[in-house]
């Protein structure tokens, strides 16, 4: 599965914000819970279903952004989180053992 590092607040505004379908995944390399999330996400293939980008925080390295997603999406702030935007608005976040790729699977089918 291919992430691409989302590191600063411009591309969160002009490439995720204003365009398509796409995926965040709050993650911390700390966080047992959220390494085990990002496995179950890996392993699971749900990203065969989606055709939008896929984007990875490090909410250690970056915790204002972390903070400002939370804020332009009008979510509560969690890590790991993953949220789902479609047509440029949240259809799904979720955290912790929340994470499921099933429900993320039946929300591209």
């Amino acid at each position: 599965m291919e992430w691409l590092e989302l590191t600063d607040d411009k591309q969160l505004s002009n490439e995720i914000l204003e365009t398509g379908d796409h995926i965040i995944f709050k993650h911390s390399k700390r966080c047992s819970i959220s390494v085990m999330a990002l496995n179950r996400l890996e392993r699971s293939g749900f990203q065969r279903c989606f055709k939008g980008g896929f984007w990875i925080l490090d909410v250690l390295k970056s915790r204002n952004l972390s903070l400002s997603i939370a804020s332009k999406l009008n979510i509560r702030h969690e890590s790991p989180q993953i949220i789902v935007l479609s047509n440029k608005r949240v259809i799904h976040h979720a955290s912790h053992l929340a994470i499921e790729p099933e429900t993320i699977n039946k929300l591209m089918s």
